[in-house]
């Protein structure tokens, strides 16, 4: 268990492109760990500027989808991050 900890706290140190996002279910309680790749999951937002993520999520104690919406500067850097149906506890 201790390789896999390990493993990710590495991949979380190394990489930039990746953001890593720890949730609540506001049902349920569990807690989920997703991860956001700035690379491929953003999309770009020519109304205001900037990118936009939407994300969903879905624990697997009640099956809640928790919808996760951010907004990114042009160098895709995070702004404001929100979650419907959810709570974010910690953003990586």
């Amino acid at each position: 268990m201790n390789f896999i900890k390990k493993f990710f706290k590495k991949l979380k140190e190394g990489n930039k492109d990746f953001i890593f996002i720890k949730l609540k279910c506001s049902k349920c309680g569990e807690i989920l760990n997703i991860r956001v790749n700035k690379l491929y999951e953003l999309e770009q937002d020519f109304d205001e500027g900037g990118y936009i993520l939407n994300k969903e999520a879905m624990d697997s104690k009640c099956f809640k989808i928790i919808k996760v919406r951010g907004k990114f500067d042009n160098f895709k850097n995070l702004k404001e991050i929100t979650a419907e149906g959810g709570e974010i506890i910690e953003v990586d």
